[in-house]
């Protein structure tokens, strides 16, 4: 065969102008994309969110049903009647749990109901990723620990129950501000590190120590709860800054830079959109959200010694 032939039947190979070319279009092709896949992503997340808090509502009415109408909420280191030992009950998570149990016992990191994964995608340890509603509604989200509050809640106990959380989602620990030498119940991220802590006693069966260290820290589960009118989203701030940052549980804008989920008394999960008027109509709202009476939220906005 001649030269001539052979020469006829090679492709010729690409120029350098044709690979940049290619190079280019791919590299564009990856930057339309790419914002896309992300979104697909944190649809997922978001949906993965509602599944369980849709979950945890079901579990929560099934326990409700054999208990007068009580929904537990939150609870002290120590507490067997809390909602997430409830739930742990309810989905047959804990085996031959004893009557002597408490709410530290439950290995909530090695648990995806307990887990949004938004929260751990935005950089949190895999964790309790949601806080309960314990807020006395009567009461103006200002004062102390209200432990008459914290241990149940008749479902009959508003209204409206379709309007009011149960449990919501938690603040990612990054947007915290971690104050030294605050104990749990100032730092949700904290409150992990307490309960990291003491885990090996817990699997250990090292009860007493365990729970004497959460006492003295500040709690480890029993303490992701809201209960206080700086946890919420969005509290009254000051000079314009977000000053709740130190002390916020429940997120804001956590799903697609959006809303926070959450189920409600009813039993149904939904997206919760942040308010948009100023601060003092943005802390009613979510107060209203979280069950305060309209005497209790005119009394909350009228303090001054709020954070």
């Amino acid at each position: 065969m001649s030269n001539r032939s052979r020469n006829k039947q090679c492709p010729s190979a690409f120029t350098l102008i044709e690979v940049l070319v290619v190079v280019a279009i791919i590299a564009l092709l990856i930057a339309i994309l790419l914002p896309s896949l992300s979104r697909a992503r944190a649809q997922a997340r978001n949906a993965s969110c509602l599944n369980n808090l849709k979950q945890i509502g079901l579990s929560m009415h099934q326990y409700a049903i054999r208990h007068q109408g009580f929904l537990p909420r939150g609870g002290e280191p120590d507490s067997a009647e809390h909602w997430v030992m409830a739930v742990a009950r309810e989905m047959g998570l804990i085996k031959r749990v004893g009557s002597n149990a408490f709410v530290n016992q439950v290995p909530v990191h090695q648990m995806e109901i307990y887990q949004d994964p938004e929260r751990t995608a935005s950089g949190s340890s895999p964790w309790l990723g949601y806080v309960a509603n314990a807020f006395d509604p009567n009461e103006g989200g200002q004062n102390g620990w209200p432990g008459n509050v914290l241990a149940s809640t008749r479902l009959e106990s508003y209204k409206r129950p379709a309007d009011i959380v149960y449990i919501a989602c938690a603040e990612t620990e990054p947007k915290l501000v971690l104050t030294p030498g605050a104990g749990g119940y100032a730092n949700p991220h904290k409150s992990r590190s307490n309960w990291e802590r003491v885990w090996p006693d817990i699997q250990s069966g090292n009860r007493s120590a365990a729970i004497s260290y959460l006492q003295g820290n500040g709690g480890g589960i029993d303490s992701m709860d809201a209960w206080f009118g700086a946890h919420l989203p969005q509290a009254k701030t000051e000079a314009g800054r977000e000053s709740n940052l130190v002390h916020r549980r429940v997120a804001h804008r956590l799903h697609l830079n959006r809303f926070t989920n959450a189920v409600f008394y009813d039993g149904h999960a939904a997206g919760l959109q942040p308010g948009t008027g100023n601060d003092l109509e943005n802390y009613a709202l979510w107060l209203k959200r979280f069950g305060l009476t309209p005497t209790a939220v005119a009394i909350a906005l009228t303090k001054t010694d709020h954070p």
